[in-house]
Order: C-alpha cells, then structure tokens, then sequence
C-alpha cells in the first residue's frame, strides 16, 4: 500500500458512457483525491470524457466478442463478462503495481470480472465491490434479478467471498452479503448522487420556488398537464418498478401519470412500455397516462421539479436515486418498504413509505404527498448522505479497516 500518501484506488466501470452516472463517479473520484487517495477510472467504454479525474480505456480483445460472447450467454446471461475480464487481466498484468485498491460497482457481472481478471493476473491489492440491486437482489414475479439463475448465483457468492471489503446500500444488500461473506469486512456506504444534485438541495427556498414554478408552466404547456396534480415515475422500464401498479390505481386518483425512462424488451413480456399503454387503454385512463422514454439528465430535473410526487412502487430495489434528487427539488416521493432508500432516515415532510404491496395504501399516500411542501433543511439532510464527500469518507474509514 501506499502509506501516509493514501491509497491509489482504482474505479472498474466497465462499458460506462459520457451520462450523470459517470459524472457521478468523477465527483466520488475527486473527494476520495481531497482526501489524500489517488483515483482513476477504468473502463471498456469509447467515449472517455473526464476532465475531473483520470479515465482509462481498456480495449476488449475481439475474439472474447462474436461466437464466444453468443455460446456463454445462456448460461452466464450476460455476453459481456469474459470480454471485460480479459481487458482487465491485461491491465493488472501490465500495470497493476500502480493500483492498490481496485473499486467496482455492481457484484455481476462487473465486480465478478473483475475477480476473475484478478485470479488470471495474480494482482496482490485490495478489492472492494459495491452490491447495487439486480446483481443480489432478486423478485422472481417481475423477472428481476441474476441469482434467479444457477451459474450467475455461483459466481456473485464467489466474487462476494473474493472481496476483501464489501459496501452495503441497503439492509436488505447486507442481510445478503454477510450470508455469502459473513467474515469480511462490511460497511454501510452510499451509492453517491453527483456533486450537482447536492448543489440542487442547497438552493434557496425562494430559488427552488422559482425553479419549480417555470418547470410546471414548461411541462403543462408540451405535455398538457394543466389542471392535474403530476405524479412521475422515473427510471428504466422494467416490471420489477411496479408501473403496472401505478396505472391500477389511476382509475381512483386524480393524478396525470408521466412515465420517464428507457423501455426494455424482455422474454416472454415483449416491449415494457408497449404493455403499460395497453394496460392504460384497459383500464380507461389512457388519457392520463405520458409515456415519454429516454430523457437526458436536464430534462429528468424539469420532469421531477414539476411533478407534485415521484411515485416508487418498485416489488424491490435498493437506493433509486430519483429519490435523492427529489429531495433536492422540494418534490416529495412515496415508495415501498422494499425499497432500500425507506430505510435511510429522513424527515416526515419528504415522503412516505408504504408496505409491501397495499394498493390503498399507496393510493392515500400519494394524494397524501401530493399536498406536502418538503422542509429545505429536510430536503439538504437527505441529500447530503449521499454526497461524494459523505460517501468518500465511508470509503476512507472501509480502506483504513482493512489495512
């Protein structure tokens, strides 16, 4: 290790783009370096775009793609996972005396890349990995979750075994890991929001009316909101969200519902967003009911500072981050027990949780919400347990545990 001069840590992110996850991670970067560590990223994407922190590409060997990729998919589910875990093992073997701590989000197949990049290179350093939801997490009635499957599962409890420190983001992720590595070294740490959402949360109240009032008048003029109280759901979508939910209870609530995300196509379901129209149609609301797909990042803060309440009826997940950056905007949310975010504390005017699932229930909760005006200081408490500052020094305090 490096000593008194930190850690030299690097970031494995496979595959990731120019979007604010990455900007996300840059920021991580920059306080774990104000904190006396070196950082820098690592991943196979094309487009490496950081001006914060260092960001290296590494290059997939092509014969790891095609015929490969295609014959290990059904049983690892994924094509991706040797092509990163060579283009990895190449680098530990070339450079990895430079790195003593080799960080990875999501335990698969990310994280069990990189353990086997370890194993094939025989690094020597410190390896930590970050649970994120899908990777351990599992709800079988919404076709979610990769240790549904005998070879993923294997290899998650092989790369958790591997990991000499593991970082928790919710109860439900610990109670997991510590099955599967109950010896390690385990620490409750955060899945950072980027530094922007903070400065988000630290606006005036004048400024955060002001930011919210221009965003209604701009989304009720496109998307002809006027005259209904807004209720957004946000994120990919995917069943385990629970928006089939959301449109079941429409019939009761006064709500438009706006659905922000990117639609998958899954075996057996076809097209998510194709499925909730028709179900709109079903159940009389299709008129209340906006499915706009993939928006950027901007235009996400426009949709959530509008919107009366995010609504999160998601069967599982760990921290969805929209959430988060609800808070920042002054836009309360309501979500499920299951969710990992109902546990982190907050204040009582941000939101409310509901159990798992009762349709009543969240249905009071959102009219409930609807009328809520989140405190400010509520609002930037919330938030700030996900600042990369807050979760940099999470880290520090895993790495100085580990020795």
């Amino acid at each position: 290790m490096s000593g008194v001069a930190g850690y030299r840590i690097a970031m494995f992110q496979p595959g990731v783009r120019a979007s604010m996850g990455i900007v996300g991670h840059q920021d991580l970067g920059a306080a774990l370096c104000a904190l006396g560590h070196e950082f820098q990223l690592l991943s196979t994407a094309v487009e490496p775009t950081s001006e914060v922190v260092p960001w290296k590409v590494l290059p997939e060997p092509p014969w790891t793609r095609g015929l490969v990729a295609e014959l290990g998919a059904p049983f690892l589910r994924t094509r991706r996972l040797l092509a990163t875990a060579v283009a990895l093992a190449r680098h530990l073997r070339l450079s990895g005396k430079s790195i003593d701590v080799l960080y990875t989000l999501i335990a698969y197949p990310q994280a069990t890349a990189a353990a086997l990049a370890i194993a094939w290179s025989g690094w020597q350093g410190r390896f930590v990995v970050m649970p994120a939801g899908e990777d351990v997490l599992v709800a079988k009635e919404a076709s979610f979750g990769f240790r549904r499957f005998p070879l993923p599962r294997y290899l998650v409890g092989r790369t958790l075994r591997q990991a000499h420190g593991i970082c928790c983001i919710s109860p439900a992720i610990r109670e997991i890991v510590t099955r599967y590595h109950p010896k390690g070294i385990v620490a409750d740490v955060q899945d950072n929001v980027a530094a922007a959402v903070v400065r988000l949360a630290e606006a005036s109240p004048r400024e955060r009316s002001e930011r919210r009032e221009q965003a209604r008048r701009r989304v009720d003029k496109e998307l002809g909101t006027a005259g209904a109280p807004i209720a957004l759901a946000l994120g990919r979508l995917h069943p385990v969200k629970g928006l089939d939910r959301l449109i079941d209870l429409l019939p009761g609530l006064p709500h438009r519902l706006l659905v922000v995300g990117p639609s998958l196509t899954m075996r057996g379901r076809g097209d998510i967003a194709t499925a909730l129209r028709a179900l709109a149609v079903e159940r009389g609301v299709a008129d209340r009911v906006v499915l706009t797909g993939r928006v950027p990042a901007e235009r996400s803060y426009d949709l959530l500072a509008a919107a009366d309440v995010l609504a999160i009826p998601s069967h599982c997940e760990s921290i969805p981050k929209t959430a988060v950056e609800a808070a920042a905007l002054g836009t309360p949310f309501v979500v499920t027990d299951t969710c990992g975010v109902a546990a982190v504390p907050r204040g009582e005017t941000l939101g409310r949780v509901v159990r798992h699932w009762d349709p009543a229930a969240f249905a009071d909760a959102l009219s409930a919400a609807t009328g809520l005006c989140p405190e400010p200081e509520e609002g930037r408490a919330f938030v700030h347990r996900f600042s990369p500052e807050r979760v940099a020094r999470d880290i520090d305090r895993l790495l100085e545990k580990m020795g």
